[in-house]
């Protein structure tokens, strides 16, 4: 099996809507005197590749991503383009996904568009 990194780095990926861009900021600099070069990283929790959606939209989710299962990210899988513009919704997925065991949703945002979406029960 290919296994393919769809991670983003965190300072090139789209910002999401309200929130603020990364910053990465150094601390201690070698160059001037300090034992290690260290930074601090400032970011929104909703930024970046990530794949806990239901701590993000719904209410009460109690599903964080450190009690996810590693073995649901890796394997086969189906990939669904949408471009930014697109509302990703029960419509636009009928057909698609009903064998379908991983799903990766590329959501467009390349361009810095924000992407909407909307969940839906399965």
């Amino acid at each position: 099996m290919k296994l393919i990194d769809i991670t983003r780095a965190v300072q090139e990926a789209p910002i999401y809507p309200g929130s603020l861009p990364v910053k990465v900021e150094r601390v201690n600099d070698i160059k001037k005197g300090a034992h290690a070069n260290t930074s601090m990283i400032t970011a929104g929790s909703h930024m970046g590749t990530h794949a806990d959606a239901s701590s993000h939209f719904l209410a009460d989710s109690t599903i964080s991503i450190d009690k996810m299962d590693l073995e649901h990210y890796y394997g086969q899988c189906r990939v669904l383009s949408f471009s930014a513009e697109s509302m990703i919704c029960a419509d636009n997925l009928k057909g698609k996904i009903d064998d379908c065991k991983r799903l990766i949703i590329h959501g467009g945002g390349c361009d810095g568009a924000p992407v909407r979406a909307v969940l839906i029960e399965s």
